[in-house]
């Protein structure tokens, strides 16, 4: 609470260690950062940030400590994200209920049904129509194959 800034980005860290653990590339067409000077790729943005990320979670005991581990394998194209154990997690108890939503954003309800493409049912949706609907944004995390 006292440190806002960080908490965002740690949670931003770990929302995408969660996409990484699914196999979803951090790098690419998908993943990119809008800046002044263009799209940067999320790796290289990490990268960039890496010491501070390490530096927040030498000197914290407690949810930051997944900051600097995370960070480093984000920022490494070819690994694959470890998640924080349930006590560390920052987002376990947010990204549960969220990950039970359905995909819609203006929905709300719980979502039963889950997609079956390439995104591995991250996706879910409580009826066909709310998945259709929601296909245009989807489809690109999707990777239909």
């Amino acid at each position: 609470r006292d440190m806002p800034t960080s908490f965002a980005a740690v949670c931003c860290l770990e929302v995408l260690g969660r996409w990484s653990c699914k196999g979803v590339h951090m790098y690419g067409r998908i993943a990119k950062i809008p800046t002044p000077t263009g799209p940067e790729d999320v790796c290289d943005a990490i990268k960039e940030y890496l010491d501070d990320f390490s530096t927040l979670a030498a000197h914290d005991s407690g949810a930051f400590r997944c900051a600097g581990p995370l960070a480093e394998a984000l920022s490494d194209r070819s690994a694959r994200a470890t998640l924080p154990p349930d006590e560390d997690s920052l987002l376990r108890q947010v990204v549960c209920r969220a990950q039970k939503l359905c995909g819609l954003p203006s929905c709300g309800m719980v979502g039963a049904m889950r997609c079956k493409g390439g995104c591995g049912g991250l996706a879910r949706y409580c009826c066909r129509e709310h998945q259709r609907e929601h296909w245009k944004v989807h489809k690109a995390y999707c990777k239909r194959e």
